[in-house]
């Protein structure tokens, strides 16, 4: 961090602080939060688009599948300490809590690629369940019978539609 006359924690404060742009004023002329400040843009998993149909709604035979996709977006955490043994996943096609009860229950597959084969494949599984909703957007949580690695984040996951409760 540059010194500019200041130093320690208010040093560092200062300078971020004058980096970025006010975004009040380059909102009103067509720019988006993302070009106001390309600098706060993460990797972020994208979601397709939400459609009607949900995956408990009778489809063709041809679009039935055993699991919904999903994302891993982290752990459960507060803003000093998280909890590593609870996951954050967001379905696809689920936007609020009444929809995320369908999958309470869910167990769900988190498919990863190994360096070294076993049982004739470098594809292993971990395994967990749903076990219940995490706010109102129809996020879950998750617990796995071994914690999730952190690179798994961002990552894509299954959450089988089995045990049915219906």
């Amino acid at each position: 961090w540059p010194n500019c006359g200041r130093s320690g924690a208010f040093a560092r404060r200062a300078t971020r602080l004058d980096r970025q742009p006010s975004h009040r004023l380059l909102l009103g002329f067509g720019f988006t939060p993302a070009d106001a400040a390309p600098w706060t843009l993460r990797r972020r998993a994208v979601m397709p688009p939400l459609t009607a149909n949900l995956p408990h709604t009778p489809q063709p035979s041809s679009l039935r599948s055993l699991y919904v996709r999903g994302i891993i977006l982290g752990y459960k955490r507060a803003r000093m300490n998280q909890t590593n043994h609870t996951s954050l996943i967001k379905l696809e096609n689920v936007a609020d809590a009444d929809g995320a009860k369908f999958y309470l229950g869910k167990k769900l597959c988190y498919v990863y690629k190994a360096k070294t084969k076993k049982k004739g494949t470098v594809y292993r599984t971990s395994w967990g369940k749903v076990t219940r909703s995490h706010g109102t957007s129809g996020v879950v949580r998750a617990k796995f019978k071994n914690n999730l690695p952190p690179c798994s984040m961002g990552g894509k996951i299954r959450c089988m539609l089995y045990p049915s409760t219906v």
